[in-house]
């Protein structure tokens, strides 16, 4: 929770820390955008726009996800010779 600003990480970048604590020799993330841009058309069919998915987040949960985004961009700097992300995560982080 202190990594990510005292709020709640999602799954997916709980995971990410986890299995990077198990010193992997590469790690490849795709398909993560944390919301940027909205869900996939295959998933969610109840919220499908980043400005309505983020406004449920802040209301609705512990999860902050510019909180979230920031942790993620500050552990990846770190840990670039093993992590390898995609181009959208790229995006997503600057």
């Amino acid at each position: 929770i202190q990594m990510c600003g005292n709020s709640i990480p999602n799954t997916g970048t709980t995971a990410i820390y986890d299995i990077m604590h198990h010193n992997p020799k590469v790690l490849s993330i795709r398909g993560i955008t944390f919301f940027k841009g909205g869900y996939a058309d295959t998933y969610k069919e109840q919220i499908k726009e980043e400005k309505e998915i983020l406004k449920f987040y802040s209301k609705n949960s512990s999860h902050d996800i510019e909180k979230q985004i920031k942790f993620f961009k500050k552990f990846y700097q770190q840990n670039k010779s093993t992590i390898e992300i995609d181009e959208e995560l790229k995006n997503v982080i600057g």
